[in-house]
């Protein structure tokens, strides 16, 4: 699943049993098309459904478990540093960066996701990326971006 899916399903099944699904997202630092979209991804396959047109979901009780199953996945992908530092950047939300620099990071996450879902990943290209999201995560005022830029970096290493 989509990182920034399962970052979504973890903060909705988190808020409660009926919430607006927007006012989430944007909590989240996505814009109304990436949370519509995410949305109704989450709701084809089973994970949401809508309770009034303004926005409101639920979680079902697979989003539910899929959000816990999320959340054992990130944790579980201390065998996949790459997928975690993208889910923890992701549910770090608004990190302060100015548009443009946010944007370049969102697609930067994206390209390395691509990546990940590849039958073989492409070094260079990851490398690439890692290094545009430490670049971009340095410049961000967030506290939290310091730790996501050093592992950003450690993972060039590797």
């Amino acid at each position: 699943m989509d990182p920034q899916a399962i970052a979504l399903l973890k903060q909705l099944s988190q808020a409660g049993d009926t919430v607006d699904m927007r006012q989430v997202g944007e909590q989240m630092g996505l814009d109304r098309a990436a949370v519509e979209t995410l949305g109704v991804d989450l709701m084809a396959q089973g994970y949401l459904e809508m309770v009034s047109l303004s926005g409101a979901v639920r979680v079902t009780d697979a989003g539910r478990q899929a959000a816990g199953g999320a959340a054992g996945t990130v944790d579980a992908a201390a065998g996949d540093p790459l997928a975690a530092l993208a889910a923890d950047i992701i549910a770090a939300g608004d990190l302060g960066l100015e548009e443009a620099a946010a944007g370049d990071l969102a697609v930067d996450l994206q390209t390395l996701q691509t990546q990940m879902e590849r039958s073989q990943a492409l070094k260079p290209v990851i490398d690439a990326c890692l290094k545009a999201i430490a670049q971009a995560l340095r410049s961000a005022p967030a506290p939290a971006a310091d730790g996501l830029a050093a592992r950003a970096a450690e993972l060039l290493l590797q």
